[in-house]
Formats: C-alpha cells, structure tokens, sequence
C-alpha cells in the first residue's frame, strides 16, 4: 500500500450511535487484512491510523491465565452461578 493507486474517497456514515467508514475490498486485500482482522486504532494531528493489532494471542492470553485460578472441583452450569450470586446477594 502507499500509492496514489491505492487511494480511495470514502464517506463516514453513522451508525448506531458511532461512526463507520467502509472499506474497499482491494484496500483491505493491498494491506493484508479481511474481515474479522484484529485492529489498532489510533489518531495523529488530521489522521486515523489502523494498523493491524500486534500481540492479540487469546490462545496465548488464556494459557497464561491457567493455573492462576483453580480449576472447579465439578463442571459449572449456569443454574450453579445464578444461586451463586443470589447467594450472595447481588443484583439486589
């Protein structure tokens, strides 16, 4: 990416109650993202920059979470974490 080739007008569009742009497929194929893509997003003076999102592993992020909480003593459903919290009293 980074010729007059490349570029593209587009519009910002409401939607919902944020704002989108809509991207080219032949933007997001030059730059090597598809949907789905995992993103930064960041600005500079007049400038929206996005980049692809370094260092989004969620297999790796969830690795480093076992062992730190212990696993259940038995398998949890939703009925033992709804009488968990009214238990405990919350929501109330």
């Amino acid at each position: 990416m980074g010729g007059e080739a490349d570029k593209v007008i587009s519009e910002i569009k409401k939607w919902g109650n944020s704002a989108a742009i809509r991207l080219p497929g032949k933007i997001l194929a030059a730059a090597g993202f598809e949907p789905g893509s995992q993103v930064s997003i960041k600005t500079e003076t007049d400038r929206i920059i996005i980049e692809r999102a370094l260092g989004i592993d969620r297999d790796k992020d969830v690795a480093i979470l076992k062992g730190i909480v212990p696993p259940p003593r038995k398998p949890v459903s939703i009925e033992d974490i709804k009488e968990s919290i009214k238990a405990k009293g919350a929501g109330q």
